[in-house]
């Protein structure tokens, strides 16, 4: 039977808030809003079918790669509170790596990332990261008898993303001749990622990317960026001009995603969301892509569901599931 839109987003934010004791295992989070909670829909809905996909196999080989990793250039403590309802909700890294781990019966295992990176700057942030991430490794261990380590298959890299992603190849090494990696960058504003990052990180095959672009903060700075950091290259004339002149938020993202393009160097499947504030003004734009055909199904369909939904949505089902509202059977949609 397929699901409604409000069963489905109360699945989706049930599990953001069931995990109490990985949530309660520091009182350091992350503010947040209702409109945070559709780019955690987006990634919780599509690492199982990006695994799925990754770990078949043919004649007993993998089809795909050989080594899937996971990495957050922009961690945070592991979890937010969202202002509006004064509750706790599971950060982007507790998310891979519940979502991570999971049993695929027909092929009778338990697949799951090869590892994962998780880079945050503030300390603060990373003692209580490292914090909910034993929790949640326990919880592993106890959901599927396998068990993983801080240090070994877990990694939180205390620093700056744009001198840490090396430190991420590092480990990696060379013992995987097809590598895959799936890229969730949720970065503050328009200057925290350098164009060499995103050199580095793209020149690996079949990086998957969802990234969380603050189109509002990108604008304002526009006139004061250095452009040989932070974009592809652009000739000297449309440089002069965009300092002259400005330049539109979409331009400015049409610049960048053209430049992640040709650094990906395949057939590219693309989506973007912008997503409102309360205002009905963008803050950002979820933005995804891939080289498979297979992902670009399951991402439409998240899409379409975080789409559909809007702030008040979100807020009468964390009510609902909280039992300060009672359930209801409708609930407003685009």
């Amino acid at each position: 039977m397929v699901k409604t839109t409000h069963e489905r987003l109360k699945e989706h934010l049930n599990f953001l808030i069931e995990h109490k004791e990985i949530l309660k295992a520091s009182d350091i989070f992350y503010p947040a809003h209702c409109w945070s909670v559709k780019k955690l829909i987006i990634l919780q809905d599509y690492i199982k079918p990006y695994l799925s996909i990754l770990t078949a196999k043919e004649n007993n080989k993998y089809k795909y790669s050989d080594a899937w990793f996971y990495l957050d250039l922009f961690s945070g403590p592991g979890a937010s509170e969202i202002k509006e309802i004064k509750t706790l909700v599971l950060g982007s890294p507790i998310i891979s790596l519940l979502k991570g781990v999971f049993p695929i019966k027909k092929r009778d295992e338990i697949v799951s990332f090869t590892k994962w990176f998780f880079i945050e700057q503030r300390q603060d942030y990373v003692n209580t990261l490292k914090m909910r991430v034993k929790k949640t490794l326990n919880k592993l261990e106890e959901d599927h008898g396998k068990k993983f380590s801080l240090n070994q298959d877990v990694f939180v890299l205390k620093g700056d993303c744009n001198t840490k992603i090396s430190k991420v190849f590092d480990i990696i090494g060379e013992d995987h001749k097809r590598i895959s990696i799936l890229a969730f960058v949720d970065t503050e504003g328009f200057t925290n990622i350098k164009w060499p990052t995103w050199e580095t990180l793209l020149e690996k095959s079949f990086v998957d990317l969802i990234l969380v672009y603050f189109t509002s903060g990108a604008k304002r700075n526009v006139k004061r960026i250095d452009f040989d950091q932070y974009l592809p290259v652009l000739e000297d004339w449309k440089k002069k001009k965009i300092k002259r002149s400005g330049i539109s938020d979409r331009e400015l993202v049409d610049i960048l995603m053209r430049g992640i393009c040709k650094q990906m160097g395949r057939s590219i499947k693309y989506a973007s969301l912008p997503v409102l504030n309360i205002k009905k003004s963008e803050i950002y734009k979820i933005i995804w892509m891939s080289h498979s055909k297979g992902a670009a199904k399951a991402m439409k369909n998240s899409i379409d569901l975080a789409d559909k939904i809007s702030d008040q949505d979100i807020s009468n089902i964390f009510k609902i599931l909280l039992r300060t509202q009672r359930d209801l059977t409708s609930f407003d949609t685009k």
